[in-house]
């Protein structure tokens, strides 16, 4: 086991690999990735919110509570939205102070996982954060247990294993389960990499709900001036169809306006 410290200079996107060799001298490697984000005073001047929970998960029933930061924006809306495969839930708050907790009763449609985003406009300039809070499928985890009927065998023997599964609550439960005896060398030489059916099925899921804030991409006043030119004419009506006559006739010589 070894350590090694590492800080870094300036923000941005990290990967750190590492090289060893293991008691047979077989070269081992592995890497790992983070981030580093500027902390908050270090951010540009403007506007800025910030959610904090006050949990790591939740389950159905329960009350989330985000501690909420912004600056100056007492008497302001911030608009909160619950975000996941679809947009669940919304609502408008006006600001009474810079700090206080925000409520968000948890549903059983935010499994696994929702995002929690609020923004606030003032004054033209946005601020937003969002938070995820994770809402395991715990009902969905089973609990097995393998037990030889003896520690060791003789070759030729024959091995009984007694399988126990149970659910969350820990009741039995019927379910299908593949056993496999393998000669443990080969696991020796490279591990088992099947993916928990748990994490395939019931894992985190990408929220799919974006919110964009239109301002930045206003431009105040007129084009440059000069000239005669009017007002620009502003298309208020949009009909479906611009022009239907289903009776014009042709004349003799077979046309028509």
């Amino acid at each position: 086991c070894a350590e090694i410290s590492f800080k870094p200079e300036r923000p941005g996107s990290y990967e750190v690999e590492a090289w060893a060799k293991d008691d047979q001298g077989n070269p081992v490697y592995d890497e790992y990735s983070f981030r580093v984000e500027k902390e908050r005073e270090e951010e540009e001047e403007g506007r800025w919110l910030s959610l904090e929970r006050d949990k790591d998960s939740y389950a159905p029933g329960d009350v989330a509570l985000l501690r909420t930061k912004t600056d100056d924006m007492v008497g302001c809306w911030m608009l909160v939205t619950v975000e996941g495969e679809r947009l669940f839930d919304h609502v408008v708050h006006k600001l009474y102070s810079s700090e206080f907790d925000l409520k968000i009763p948890i549903k059983e449609e935010y499994k696994p996982n929702v995002r929690v985003a609020a923004t606030i406009i003032r004054e033209g300039e946005s601020a937003s954060d969002d938070i995820t809070l994770m809402v395991p499928h715990t009902e969905k985890q089973l609990e097995i247990i393998i037990a030889p009927d003896k520690e060791v065998y003789a070759p030729g023997e024959k091995a009984r294993y007694s399988i126990v599964t149970r659910d969350s609550g820990g009741a039995g439960v019927a379910a299908e389960v593949g056993l496999g005896v393998v000669d443990e060398s080969v696991y020796a030489i490279l591990e088992d990499d099947t993916p928990h059916p748990y994490g395939v099925f019931w894992s985190r899921r990408r929220p799919r709900v974006t919110t964009d804030f239109s301002h930045a991409s206003l431009y105040p006043g007129g084009g440059a001036q000069g000239g005669d030119g009017g007002p620009i004419a502003v298309r208020r009506e949009f009909p479906d169809t611009a022009y239907w006559a289903p009776f014009l006739v042709t004349g003799p010589d077979g046309s028509a306006q």
